[in-house]
C-alpha cells in the first residue's frame, strides 16, 4: 500500500522528515570518510587546503544588506500586500501562453 502526504498525519510527516534528516547526515559523514579528500584538490590536481570555517559565524554579511524577502508574507494582509499579489497574478496572466479557443481541422 502506497502512503501519500495527505493520509498521514502530522506526527507521521515528522518523523519521516526527522529520519530523512538523519539519513541525509548519515550519507553526508560517509561521503566525507570515503570520498572528502578530493575536496582538497582543485581541477587540475594541485592541493588546495579547506578554507576553516567557524562554527559561531553568521550567514549574513556584514558589508551587504541583507535582503528583506522573508518579510513578504505577512504583510499580504494589509491592503498594500493585497495590491502587489493582485498586480502579480495579472502580471503572470498576461504572459501566460494561451491555447486558442478556434479549433482547428476540416470536417
Amino acid at each position: 500500500m502506497h502512503v501519500t502526504i495527505s493520509t498521514m498525519n502530522t506526527w507521521d510527516v515528522a518523523q519521516r522528515w526527522a529520519q530523512s534528516v538523519a539519513k541525509e547526515e548519515s550519507t553526508r559523514k560517509q561521503w566525507e570518510q570515503m570520498h572528502g579528500w578530493m575536496a582538497d584538490y582543485d581541477a587540475k590536481g594541485n592541493f588546495v587546503p579547506k578554507k576553516r570555517i567557524f562554527e559561531n559565524t553568521s550567514r549574513f554579511s556584514d558589508t551587504i544588506p541583507n535582503t528583506r524577502g522573508h518579510d513578504y508574507g505577512w504583510r499580504l494582509q494589509n491592503d498594500l500586500g493585497q495590491e502587489i499579489a493582485t498586480l502579480q497574478t495579472r502580471f503572470n496572466s498576461q504572459h501566460k501562453k494561451r491555447r486558442s479557443n478556434v479549433i482547428l481541422g476540416s470536417d
